[in-house]
C-alpha cells in the first residue's frame, strides 16, 4: 500500500503543477481579464437638424471606457466622428453620441441608414435608421 500512496501523491502534484501553469499563462497572457463590451440602447436620424443620435452603453461592470479611443462609428460603411457626452463611460454607465455626417450621407425625409457601432475586445452593434 505505500507504493500506492506514492504515486496518488506524485499524481495529485502533477495536476497542481499543470493547474498552476494554466493560471499564470492566462493571467499573463490576459486571457481572464474582464472584456470591454458594449450595447447600442438606441440610435437616431433627424432630417429637420442633419444629425444622428446614439446612445451606447458599457457592458462591463468593472473597467471605464474612453468613448473617444476605443468606439469607432460607422454609417453605411462610411467612418463618421462622434461628439460623446461624456467621453469617459463609468461601469454600467451610458453615453450620447452626437454626429455631423458627412455630405455624401442624406438626412432627407425617409432614408434608411445602418449606423455600426464598434467597441473594444471587437464588440459591434448595429442597427438601421430610419431619417
Amino acid at each position: 500500500m505505500k507504493g500506492l500512496s506514492t504515486v496518488i501523491a506524485h499524481v495529485i502534484m502533477l495536476i497542481i503543477v499543470v493547474s498552476l501553469v494554466v493560471l499564470i499563462y492566462g493571467y499573463v497572457s490576459g486571457t481572464f481579464l474582464p472584456s470591454k463590451f458594449i450595447s447600442l440602447l438606441t440610435a437616431s436620424c433627424s432630417n429637420q437638424t442633419g444629425e444622428f443620435y446614439l446612445m451606447v452603453k458599457n457592458q462591463n461592470n468593472l473597467l471605464r471606457l474612453n468613448a473617444d479611443e476605443e468606439l469607432k462609428v460607422f454609417i453605411d460603411g462610411i467612418p463618421v466622428s462622434v461628439n460623446w457626452n461624456p467621453v469617459e463611460i463609468p461601469p454600467n454607465g451610458v453615453t450620447q453620441g452626437t454626429i455631423i455626417p458627412p455630405p455624401e450621407i442624406s438626412t432627407a425625409l425617409g432614408a434608411r441608414h445602418t449606423i455600426l457601432v464598434a467597441g473594444p475586445s471587437n464588440s459591434e452593434e448595429r442597427t438601421p435608421v430610419y431619417c
